[in-house]
């Protein structure tokens, strides 16, 4: 489950939420209808967001590059191997394979065109140029 941190509107005092997103954003749907502040409203208290204590702690993790996808790969047969690495020059956009199947990404715009041509896309989107985002057909 997700974890949220909320601060009180008017004081240092701090709430923790532990719930799915769903069941966050009614709390937040239903604050903002009732009192016009995007926040959650807790013994008819108003607390706001607090990201900062949210994200404390946390490291950012960034790929590195090249990486190995088993999800963008094929089984450990030379005769896959052979034929993925056909289908991806076939596709424009050639990919080196491991001797166990997983493609090699060489960076992140190879990982979007990639993953397109495949029929992928990155579930987690921020609207990242380089994010694989399926479009509509």
């Amino acid at each position: 489950m997700p974890h949220y941190c909320y601060k009180h509107k008017d004081c240092e005092n701090e709430y923790d939420l532990i719930c799915s997103n769903a069941e966050r954003e009614k709390m937040q749907e239903e604050c903002w209808n009732k009192h016009a502040v995007k926040g959650i409203e807790i013994a008819n208290e108003i607390y706001i967001r607090d990201f900062k204590r949210e994200w404390q702690g946390r490291k950012q993790v960034i790929a590195k590059y090249p990486y190995y996808s088993e999800v963008m790969g094929v089984d450990g047969s030379p005769e896959s191997i052979r034929a993925a690495k056909e289908e991806s020059i076939r596709l424009g956009v050639p990919t080196d394979f491991t001797s166990t199947g997983e493609a090699v990404i060489r960076d992140p715009m190879h990982r979007k065109k990639f993953a397109e041509a495949l029929g992928y896309y990155d579930k987690n989107s921020y609207g990242s140029r380089y994010d694989a985002v399926r479009k509509a057909r």
